[in-house]
């Protein structure tokens, strides 16, 4: 019987040291409120604006950065639902941007993608950029009154064929932003910007902050001059395509729709196109359900475990 005791005190002490350094563990370091988080890091317009401010690299969670008081810079379909100051900067616009230097294949809408025979890659690994982009395919394919059905076929044909990668800077074929494209063109690189005719999606790009801040006077021309475009459109026209170009894209008015809509985009890439995860949770509602099925079996067996016991502290360290 005290063997027994003296077990069930130390598998007490193990838990209670182990929920001790949980605990601590858990503490990070909370952003300070000088610091502005961008989704490129060493952003240098940005720095140009705020010079006073430390400038870091923008991470997944970035609107719990902002709810512990840093400024992170983020889309207009993030901002909508923020009680947060909102400061628009740019206008991002999703664009096919192809080497020339590595195809003549002749791109004008999405459908065109599958049928390209080359290497198409999807551009930026922010969980936040794929769902925009996935968006604006499904505004092009389906019209207003978009899903994610006729998305997921296209992506998934891509990677049936060998030709869907992702963030690969050296595909013939890129879904990007226009900015990103814009900046190769700069580069000297011999990169055209499609607008595909269905349609695309523009978004504005700006931070979004708990305090007020204040531009600096003279803050869109300095937009411009990093190759930017600015929310009224305006740009550098020798690295943009004409503005004309530009009438299939479309500004949303509101992103709840949207919002959405592609909160299954995880689900339809790892089940339809990559084929991943079959038997576990493919987003965040599977991982919620597996989650309660594992809850549901821990308490059955809990449960079964301490009628078997004939032991009370035995039967405390179960429940435990």
């Amino acid at each position: 019987m005290k063997k027994e005791n003296r077990i069930s005190r130390i598998i007490y002490l193990l838990f209670f040291c182990v929920l001790f350094v949980g605990f601590f563990s858990g503490c990070a370091e909370k952003p300070t409120s000088n610091v502005i988080y961008t989704t490129s890091g060493e952003s240098d317009p940005i720095s140009r604006l705020f010079p006073e401010y430390t400038i870091a690299d923008h991470t997944i969670r970035a609107l719990d950065l902002l709810h512990q008081g840093g400024i992170i810079e983020a889309y207009d379909a993030q901002a909508e639902a923020s009680p947060a100051y909102w400061y628009p900067l740019t206008l991002e616009t999703i664009v096919i941007a192809v080497d020339r230097g590595q195809t003549a294949t002749v791109i004008t809408t999405w459908s065109d993608l599958s049928g390209s025979g080359v290497s198409v890659s999807i551009l930026n690994a922010e969980p936040v950029d794929r769902r925009l982009m996935a968006a604006a395919f499904s505004y092009g394919l389906e019209g207003e009154e978009f899903g994610l059905k006729s998305t997921g076929k296209l992506i998934a044909s891509l990677n049936q064929n060998g030709n869907l990668t992702f963030d690969d800077p050296s595909a013939a074929i890129q879904i990007c932003f226009d900015s990103d494209a814009a900046a190769r063109v700069r580069n000297g690189e011999n990169i055209e910007i499609i607008i595909p005719i269905e349609g695309t999606l523009s978004y504005v790009k700006g931070l979004l902050s708990n305090k007020p801040l204040d531009l600096p006077a003279g803050y869109e021309r300095i937009l411009f001059e990093s190759g930017l475009r600015l929310p009224d459109g305006s740009c550098d026209e020798s690295i943009y395509p004409a503005p004309g170009q530009y009438a299939p894209a479309k500004l949303l008015g509101d992103y709840s729709g949207l919002n959405e809509v592609t909160q299954g985009w995880r689900r339809i890439m790892n089940r339809q196109v990559q084929h991943i995860w079959l038997y576990s949770g493919a987003d965040l509602r599977e991982d919620v359900l597996f989650t309660v099925a594992v809850i549901i079996i821990a308490a059955m067996w809990v449960a079964s475990m301490m009628r078997r016991s004939q032991q009370v502290n035995i039967q405390q360290v179960i429940f435990v």
